[in-house]
């Protein structure tokens, strides 16, 4: 397609397999500052040419598309250069082209959303992967809507992630990608993890041996292949997920990292004035439970988001 300025693009997809069995598809970087995607991607493209390399079968299809969202990759920006547009906001989108504009004064960004969602229709499986933002950093987890959570439970023990997050919809929500797969007919996970314009090594290690173990359960990749790590997801849902804001504002100095257990009372962090040199607030976790959201922006003010926790009994 065009762009607004007529310049062409175009999607870049890698295929492995031989097209006879169930197909899987990865995509990633629909917003231009989540990074995390390419490197999973090179991981399994890497491993998929070397293990069709040795002659061993890849039955189905594999498909990588890991610049969902070209220009703003380019740019490293979060949305669609043109009118900043979050293209995860404009699915299904349209099947208007430049020659023929879409209807409701829809730009090209609900064009290029309308073509990436029609070429995802046909798949079996669909991992839509995500970086966080620039102030959070997030342990590789499942988020899926309540309405789908079956889709959740039937692949999450393969994903090797430690959390699914369970939500309700907020309105915008049902304008993503997965959430209109989902609709579709399309099993759809979407993967966060990691935080914006940065790549986190042992996060995409985590999910690339789960996408492995995602693949051998769908019958795309089998024999000589290490056993699939073992998942028992915690369940995150809104009854459990507790919200820990800051009292002062300041620089937060972290403790610990996410993915691992807290207890009530164990600080996580702190903030700081570095001008008096004085302690602003010892960050603490106010529950027993699991940290699986940090605060990664240093900077922060009275009432930012310093951290979720996952209660636990």
């Amino acid at each position: 397609m065009k762009t607004p300025l007529q310049e062409k693009i175009g999607l870049f997809e890698s295929s492995f397999g031989d097209g006879a069995g169930k197909r899987f598809a990865l995509v990633s970087g629909i917003h231009g500052d989540e990074l995390d995607g390419l490197y999973l991607s090179y991981h399994l493209a890497r491993f998929l040419r070397e293990w069709e390399s040795a002659g061993k079968s890849i039955r189905g299809q594999v498909s990588l598309i890991p610049v969902a969202n070209p220009l703003a990759t380019a740019a490293t920006e979060r949305f669609w250069p043109f009118g900043q547009i979050d293209v995860n906001r404009c699915f299904p989108g349209t099947n208007g082209t430049a020659a023929d504009p879409p209807p409701q004064g829809e730009g090209a960004s609900h064009v290029w959303a309308g073509a990436l969602f029609e070429h995802l229709k046909g798949f079996d499986l669909v991992v839509d992967v995500h970086s966080s933002n620039l102030f959070l950093r997030e342990c590789p987890q499942i988020r899926v809507l309540n309405r789908y959570r079956a889709v959740a439970e039937t692949y999450a023990d393969h994903t090797n992630v430690d959390v699914v997050w369970v939500h309700d919809a907020p309105t915008v929500i049902e304008t993503t990608l997965s959430c209109n797969l989902n609709a579709a007919g399309v099993p759809t996970l979407v993967v966060e993890m990691g935080v914006g314009l940065r790549i986190q090594k042992e996060f995409v290690e985590i999910v690339f041996q789960g996408v492995l173990s995602l693949l051998q359960k769908l019958g795309i990749l089998s024999g000589a292949l290490p056993p699939a790590p073992p998942s028992r997801p915690i369940y995150a849902t809104d009854q459990n997920v507790r919200y820990l804001n800051s009292e002062s504002g300041g620089f937060f100095v972290p403790d610990i990292s996410v993915g691992f257990k807290v207890e009530q009372g164990q600080r996580i962090g702190r903030i700081l004035d570095a001008l008096s040199g004085e302690v602003k607030e010892d960050v603490a976790s106010r529950w027993n439970g699991y940290l699986f959201t940090i605060r990664a922006h240093p900077i922060v003010y009275p009432g930012s988001l310093m951290a979720r926790v996952i209660e636990i009994a």
